[in-house]
């Protein structure tokens, strides 16, 4: 006998009525009396007398309904453990713009899997000005992006509209990072003019991004650009190339490996229409619309940010 003839005969049982329990089953009064005689034959008993109206249960019948009831509430308990399977292994998306990503993939997921043995991250990488549209849009429930003071304050009035929020969790800085021996490594501050002639390792998402410096739409046409797919190439080209690449602090500052000392990060002149602070935020949805493994990646990320000052690594990078 099938598991779903028993929810059937169940039914029967219930609605003391072939013809009534057949409607709320949405099958035909012929099936379900063509389903209820195939089981009372392989069972050798009848479940049910028939009677004016409906049908009646044989005292056979009452012992062996009580117990397809409870052989059905367990199938429905396997059920939901499979289900409860199925959430634990979905992966927990997160939207990350690609400098973010390089500096925290590793230890979020590293603060995940000491929460959650069985959970698995899934970084979906976009241009940072592309995260907060993926949550609107609903391509994912968490996200991790840098603004500016005014495209954070646009994107929160948007925002609010879509019962997301916006969490400012750092505030960072661009910086020109070099090595030690580039001509302008001796430099404490770098001004706008002496980022011309100078070949630029970049990011491509910085090309058209709105929380790309102004110094680095405004530079001239001697200038060289390569454009890399990561920071870890970007490093390379300016160690064996000396090429200089304009990067947020944390990106910098968080990069994995041991040759830190053979950089030096120098931070532009900041004027009033050159700004050199932006805003690393976190977007999620409401707790109450988070799975409870999306709930752990988001208090993961924000305990990440509590504990970075004290990260030694960042210790590298100069004053703001």
């Amino acid at each position: 006998m099938k598991i779903e003839q028993l929810k059937y005969l169940i039914e029967i049982g219930h609605s003391r009525s072939i013809s009534s329990a057949a409607g709320k089953l949405y099958l035909s009064h012929t099936t379900l009396s063509s389903i209820l005689k195939g089981a009372e034959k392989e069972l050798g008993f009848p479940l049910f007398q028939r009677i004016q109206g409906g049908v009646k249960v044989t005292a056979e019948g009452e012992e062996a309904l009580a117990l397809m009831e409870e052989m059905y509430r367990c199938f429905e308990d396997i059920q939901k453990l499979s289900t409860v399977n199925a959430l634990l292994t979905q992966p927990v998306s997160i939207v990350i713009s690609p400098s973010i990503h390089s500096a925290l993939a590793v230890p979020i997921n590293q603060l995940f899997w000491e929460q959650e043995s069985r959970g698995r991250l899934e970084f979906q990488i976009v241009k940072g000005m592309d995260v907060g549209s993926c949550l609107i849009k609903n391509s994912g429930n968490l996200g991790l992006t840098y603004f500016t003071e005014e495209s954070q304050e646009n994107y929160r009035m948007i925002a609010s509209r879509y019962q997301i929020r916006t969490d400012c969790l750092y505030t960072d800085h661009f910086y020109l990072l070099v090595r030690r021996d580039h001509p302008l490594a001796a430099r404490k501050q770098i001004s706008q003019e002496e980022l011309q002639n100078i070949d630029l390792a970049m990011l491509e998402h910085y090309v058209a991004s709105e929380t790309c410096p102004v110094y680095l739409k405004t530079l001239g046409p001697d200038n060289r650009y390569t454009i890399f797919s990561n920071i870890a190439l970007i490093r390379r080209s300016i160690l064996s190339q000396n090429m200089a690449a304009i990067l947020p602090g944390l990106a910098i500052g968080s990069a994995p490996g041991d040759d830190h000392h053979l950089f030096k990060a120098i931070p532009p002149i900041e004027t009033e229409q050159n700004p050199n602070t932006m805003y690393l935020c976190l977007l999620h949805r409401g707790t109450a619309s988070l799975r409870d493994q999306e709930k752990t990646a988001l208090n993961c990320i924000r305990n990440y940010f509590k504990d970075l000052k004290n990260l030694p690594v960042l210790s590298i990078l100069p004053a703001p």
